[in-house]
């Protein structure tokens, strides 16, 4: 089998259907020491440690959380990346812009360069085992088999199923990379743009059939209900916002007026939404 999964160990890949890949024709592979230090630690935790055997013919990939190898249970994706959890791929894409912007840093070390000029990486469509799916605590995280690609017919390293990192964005697919479409990230800020503009059309709450300026305390405002051009305004010193009102302000009802004379006059009535008439309270005339 081209890959065997070993029990608390890892998955060993079989480099006579897998080719290694070198930094240069006379270089090192990239799971030299150092290289291989390099990238993990700027691609954590997407690359797993990369690991020849001694016989020379497989190499073997491990993930190690708090003592436990985690990829020997793990499963490769779908091609078109159905069962990848949301954000995965974008995380690794973000992960791969950096290495690549750190790069092109004059004071950069020389082999980061070097690395992320060489260093292609598999195709998903083309080569979905080479990115592993495994279980860390409650979540599914994604792996990418790296340093290695597949042989095709000829035994040949099939180039179609590499991809560069700096183009690693034109191998995802629409819905998730950036290529052609909005991707996941754009997706989901989209949709946030939509809803915050609901909020801001259709309002937080409240009524909005009438006026839509609340009346700030002590200032006048139109009382004219919706299609009832016969509602009564009361004075200005007993005037209250009925409508578009304040969430969490009540209304107080205006005291009787007393004209000369000690008699109690009732006051005005109160026009709430609508239309409909709610007298003011009623008031006892002195004496009894």
């Amino acid at each position: 089998m081209s890959i065997t999964a070993i029990p608390n160990k890892g998955l060993a890949f079989d480099l006579e259907e897998y080719e290694r890949l070198m930094t240069s024709r006379n270089g090192p592979d990239f799971w030299y020491y150092e290289n291989q230090r390099l990238l993990c630690s700027r691609l954590d935790p997407f690359l797993p440690r990369m690991e020849m055997q001694n016989d020379g013919l497989s190499v073997q990939a491990s993930v190690i959380v708090d003592g436990e190898e985690l990829l020997c249970n793990s499963e490769p994706i779908n091609p078109d990346l159905s069962n990848v959890p949301a954000g995965e791929f974008e995380a690794l894409h973000a992960a791969l812009v950096s290495l690549v912007e750190d790069a092109k840093n004059p004071l950069a070390d020389p082999n980061i360069r070097t690395l992320v000029d060489t260093l292609l990486i598999p195709l998903p469509a083309k080569a979905p085992e080479l990115y592993r799916l495994y279980r860390d605590g409650h979540k599914n995280r994604l792996a990418v088999i790296w340093g290695l690609g597949k042989r095709d017919t000829n035994g040949e390293l099939d180039m179609e199923a590499m991809v560069k990192i700096t183009d690693f964005n034109l191998a995802i697919p629409e819905k998730i990379g950036k290529k052609g479409g909005k991707g996941w990230i754009g997706v989901l800020l989209g949709l946030a743009a939509v809803g915050l503009g609901a909020y801001f059309l259709f309002g937080s709450g409240g009524d909005n059939s009438g006026t839509n300026s609340a009346a700030a305390p002590g200032t006048a405002t139109d009382q004219s209900a919706v299609g009832d051009t016969s509602a009564t305004q009361a004075p200005a010193e007993t005037q209250t916002a009925q409508q578009g009102s304040v969430p969490g302000q009540t209304s107080t009802p205006s005291a009787p007026t007393t004209p000369a004379g000690g008699a109690t006059t009732p006051a005005a009535p109160t026009t709430p939404a609508g239309g409909a008439t709610t007298p003011a309270d009623a008031t006892t005339p002195a004496g009894g």
